[in-house]
């Protein structure tokens, strides 16, 4: 029998195109999921990266803060750097006053005497945030982020965070 060498054959063809085309999307399927892992990761690094900075921001205000009020309201923490009343601690924008709440799905801040609050952190549940002053003088705040993962729901942050700093000799009478 004599063989062929000019070349090869429709069918040897269509077989390696049929390999290479389950090949590459056993490949594809592996990266697509490599990508969606590595993204809902980040998101939720960066949730509790938020968290991270928010603890740090308040604590080294309440640790600086001479008098801290809760005004529940208007769902407002006022930490002011100077011993103060209660009239005092909105009323007066003289004072080095500091004016935190969630709002927007934001946590927002700002000195007594500026006109508009500056929003800090973004993306979190301000119906599960909230800053309270209980019975022991501790003031109490529960951070919840926004569910950003929506794929892998279960590496988002379910429950709020909560953090009790004591406040005692420091809560506005």
């Amino acid at each position: 029998m004599k063989i062929n060498k000019k070349g090869i054959s429709l069918i040897e063809v269509v077989l390696v195109i049929s390999i290479l085309g389950v090949i590459s999307s056993v490949i594809y399927s592996v990266f697509q999921f490599g990508i969606s892992s590595y993204y809902s990761g980040s998101r939720q690094v960066y949730q509790q990266d938020k968290v991270v900075d928010i603890i740090q921001i308040l604590r080294s205000h309440v640790e600086e803060a001479k008098t801290v009020k809760y005004d529940s309201v208007n769902n407002l923490l006022v930490i002011s750097d100077e011993n103060l009343s209660d009239v005092d601690m909105i009323d007066n924008s003289s004072k080095n006053v500091k004016c935190w709440k969630f709002d927007d799905n934001k946590l927002k801040f700002r000195n007594v005497g500026e006109t508009s609050y500056e929003d800090l952190v973004f993306d979190l549940d301000t119906s599960k945030s909230s800053f309270e002053i209980n019975s022991e003088d501790k003031l109490i705040i529960s951070i919840k982020p926004l569910q950003l993962n929506k794929q892998y729901k279960n590496r988002n942050i379910t429950e709020a965070v909560v953090m009790e700093f004591s406040v005692r000799y420091k809560v506005a009478e």
